[in-house]
């Protein structure tokens, strides 16, 4: 499960329309995932680093990855090519092994296997699955096609694309970690400004409604607000009508997800413009579809904050409202000629406020979560804690931070907490480009 605070934020006219702050707990994964090895990363030197996430989660600027030049098993050019599995989103990349010989390795995790079989150009029936999980036609190109087993979902009729990613000198549009299990995210930004971010609401496992196999994965609602959003700047109206058609459309698929909190928003030229939903009511229960676009202030000058986390809105946690006033105060003392440096410091300060919980109860009370071992039903126990935590920031004249800091890994099967600074990715972009 997911902890995050999350605080938008509608300042009058300061100088900051919209501040985002997350923090991510680690899912309850096992140690030795967590520690998993990373796939090997190539980048343009004018593109933005893609930073591969430990447990199988990747920072990345829009949705294609550029691959290091070579040949690949058909003798055409390897740089843009590689292997999709539609089924479960596991991508495969072409290297050499250390004999040479070509190899398929896996994008997401620490799979690899031997090329062994030729593959034909053809057009595959399902290629719009493909363009309606990667985002569009415009982002990925069938090129072959092979029926194959996936080596993640280990699904025999499974079968994997041959996709031409798009260059990376070619400008992208969304800025997201991106979950390797099930090719959603938790929290994104596009170039334009929409945003959006999501907490799992903390609960027993669910029962699965009649007639599903297993639950869809709430990640997708986050990937899919960033992939819909219009790349061009919008009246409030026109973004106020675009969530609300976009939650409708999730308030009618409720029953399909676990618990969730979903928060989706844009910067239009008339302010932001912030939506939520959720799929549980006070009591735990499934909920009536109820989506919610916040009004702006009715006065100018009045700062407008709110915080989400594992509970449903209305009932905040502890921490939320803890987190709420330690970013209103952050907020107070920043002014439109504030360092800005200094501003993300202090928003830094507040994510990474402890209670220092030591069992599962504490949690709500604690933005920053340390290394905690959680029992399970196995009795080995699961590590849980911060992983990442992240702050968004939109300025009034179009100018957009994304910061994110590493805070917690496992080494050898053992917590460690990264010193401060030491993994930071930071992105700037200006939204009216």
């Amino acid at each position: 499960m997911s902890h995050i605070l999350t605080v938008a934020v509608d300042a009058g006219d300061r100088a900051r329309a919209l501040v985002l702050l997350a923090s991510l707990g680690g899912l309850p994964t096992k140690p030795e995932r967590l520690g998993a090895k990373q796939a090997d990363e190539h980048r343009n030197p004018s593109q933005p680093r893609a930073k591969k996430a430990r447990g199988g989660r990747e920072l990345e600027l829009g949705l294609g990855t550029q691959l290091p030049p070579g040949r690949n098993a058909l003798g055409k050019q390897r740089g843009n090519e590689m292997l999709f599995c539609p089924t479960c989103a596991n991508c495969l990349i072409i290297q050499l092994d250390d004999q040479g010989n070509n190899k398929w390795s896996c994008h997401t995790c620490p799979y690899e296997f031997p090329i062994v079989r030729q593959m034909t150009t053809r057009l595959h029936l399902k290629r719009k699955e493909v363009d309606d999980v990667m985002g569009g036609e415009e982002s990925w190109k069938n090129v072959d096609s092979a029926d194959a087993p996936c080596p993640k979902c280990e699904n025999p009729k499974a079968f994997f694309m041959q996709l031409q990613i798009r260059s990376a000198d070619e400008p992208t549009r969304i800025l997201s970690a991106r979950d390797a299990s099930g090719g959603g995210t938790w929290l994104g930004v596009t170039r334009s400004g929409a945003f959006a971010t999501l907490t799992n609401f903390t609960e027993a496992t669910p029962e699965l409604p009649p007639g599903m196999e297993r639950f869809e994965s709430r990640g997708q609602l986050v990937r899919d607000w960033l992939l819909s959003s219009h790349p061009s700047p919008q009246t409030r109206q026109e973004v106020e009508k675009d969530i609300q058609q976009y939650l409708n459309n999730v308030g009618d698929k409720l029953q399909s997800y676990p618990g969730f909190n979903l928060l989706v928003g844009k910067v239009s030229k008339q302010g932001t413009v912030v939506g939520y939903i959720t799929n549980r009511d006070s009591q735990g229960e499934l909920a009536k579809p109820q989506p919610k676009i916040f009004d702006p202030p009715k006065i100018e000058r009045v700062r407008m904050c709110r915080g989400m986390s594992n509970s449903i809105l209305s009932e905040p946690w502890p921490k939320v409202h803890t987190g709420s006033q330690a970013f209103d105060a952050a907020l107070g003392r920043a002014s439109p000629a504030s360092d800005q440096e200094q501003l993300v410091a202090d928003l830094f300060s507040v994510l990474a406020f402890s209670s220092n919980p030591t069992q599962r109860s504490e949690l709500r009370n604690s933005i920053l979560i340390p290394p905690v071992q959680l029992p399970t039903p196995a009795g080995d126990g699961d590590w849980y804690a911060t992983r990442t935590s992240t702050v968004i920031l939109i300025a009034k004249d179009g100018r957009a931070t994304f910061v994110e800091r590493d805070i917690h890994t496992l080494n050898h099967n053992i917590p460690t907490q990264i010193p401060p600074g030491k993994a930071q990715r930071s992105f700037s972009w200006n939204l009216l480009d």
